[in-house]
């Protein structure tokens, strides 16, 4: 899955997070310490998480209103907002 996201994303604004058990990836491409919500690239289409606010848990956000990700496998269909946009200006 992290190779598939390094075709999408440069490498030096990806970012890691250990949440429980689980590895989550997301493109800090405003800062690693922006206090909004960055996308999480490899959770679902709506799933956020917030590097400053809650170390523990993602959130989500409503709906899954951008594209299809080409890098996951049975991506829902039917967001219209380019994945590329959506995904590097949260």
């Amino acid at each position: 899955m992290l190779h598939r996201i390094t075709r999408y994303f440069a490498p030096p604004t990806l970012r890691f997070a250990f949440i429980g058990h689980e590895l989550i990836v997301f493109n800090a491409s405003v800062g690693p310490c922006y206090p909004g919500n960055y996308m999480v690239l490899n959770g679902s289409c709506n799933e956020a998480y917030s590097p400053t606010d809650n170390l523990d848990h993602t959130g989500a956000t409503p709906g899954c209103p951008a594209a299809p990700r080409p890098w996951m496998p049975n991506d829902p269909k039917g967001g219209t907002v380019p994945w590329k946009d959506y995904y590097t200006s949260r």
